[in-house]
């Protein structure tokens, strides 16, 4: 097993030109590649970025980079990526990132917040990199690549192989969706670190990886929930997309399971079958799940009373806010908020 760490410790560490060319040598092409500043011309030691970013190199052909910066210029960068299967998962911040001239979706901000997004890419062939940031663009996200070789010796039932293979060869082909609470959750606690000793922490990021990879693979092929019945139809897909907007924009007590049914165009019936089949488990669950990882992140980044959040997550005793709350992230909110 190889593990290649790099760490710049959260908030005042800055990365250069060096150390990102140290951070993922391994991935270009040659020994004498390296990635390119093409804009603003930049020295080795020219600091980049600030804040934390990190990568591990695991078992057969996992790759695991993830990042909390800030950029420090304007920025430009071009390098050539090696062939694999990538999920990447953008809890914040706005780049404009292509693969052969393929726009890869990053976090979009709102007025309730940044919307995280999700993309699984097929990547058969080398491609070339290009990545455009801002100065002061904060980073928040994982990128998770998969060599073919990690893809044949994982233990995949024969459908789903099947289909991840066959999705593997389409180069350029990615499908987007928008994470759930579980997915952010991981990625979480992937960025906020935990108190392991080195050897702790990365089979701690791993675990937490091999998390979103299974949610990611659950999401595009629709295999490995309870009542699972095949993969999902890009009819489907738009289906579960147009609730998810519908409930992003919502708050308060939950809407009936028949009005979710109405805004999503299908049964009641059908609609609990594609969240088992995507998700693993029951519309409310995911419901609830979803709504106590926003009530989390409002706890810790606004100043509104624990009863208001309780209420936008659908709670009307706080008490019970609470408990459920407790029972899901192991400390009451009030607990969270004096941390």
């Amino acid at each position: 097993m190889r593990d290649h760490r790099l760490t710049l410790d959260r908030p005042s560490t800055v990365l250069t030109v060096d150390d990102i060319n140290a951070l993922f040598e391994d991935e270009l092409p040659g020994p004498d590649a390296q990635s390119r500043i093409v804009a603003p011309p930049a020295q080795a030691t020219t600091e980049l970025l600030r804040g934390d970013v990190q990568r591990l190199v695991r078992r057969n052909g996992m790759s695991i980079h993830y990042s909390d910066a800030e950029e420090l210029c304007d920025m430009t960068v071009e390098s050539e990526s090696q062939p694999q299967l990538s999920i990447k998962v953008f809890l914040q911040g706005s780049v404009e990132a292509r693969f052969d001239d393929l726009l890869i979706p990053t976090a979009r901000k709102t007025r309730a917040g940044w919307q995280p997004v999700a993309s699984i890419l097929a990547q058969p062939r080398r491609a070339r990199f290009v990545r455009r940031s801002r100065k002061g663009e904060r980073m928040r996200k994982i990128v998770i690549s998969l060599t073919r070789d990690w893809l044949e010796e994982t233990d995949l039932g024969r459908e789903e192989r099947q289909a991840l293979l066959a999705f593997s060869r389409r180069h350029m082909d990615m499908v987007t969706w928008r994470p759930d609470a579980a997915m952010v959750a991981a990625v979480e606690q992937i960025l906020r670190g935990a108190a392991f000793n080195r050897g702790l922490h990365a089979l701690h990021v791993e675990s937490r990886a091999l998390d979103i990879v299974t949610d990611a693979f659950r999401t595009v092929f629709g295999h490995g929930g309870p009542g699972a019945a095949g993969p999902l139809n890009p009819t489907d897909r738009r289906r579960l997309s147009r609730l998810h907007d519908f409930l992003a924009a919502s708050t308060g007590p939950l809407p009936s399971i028949d009005a979710l049914a109405r805004e999503a165009g299908v049964s009641p019936n059908t609609l609990q079958r594609l969240f088992r089949a995507t998700y693993g488990m029951s519309v409310f669950e995911w419901i609830r799940t979803d709504r106590l990882e926003k009530a989390r992140l409002l706890l810790e980044r606004d100043h509104a009373s624990i009863a208001q959040i309780a209420f936008e997550a659908g709670y009307l005793s706080a008490a019970n806010f609470s408990t459920a709350f407790k029972r899901r992230f192991g400390l009451a909110p009030s607990a969270l908020r004096r941390r």
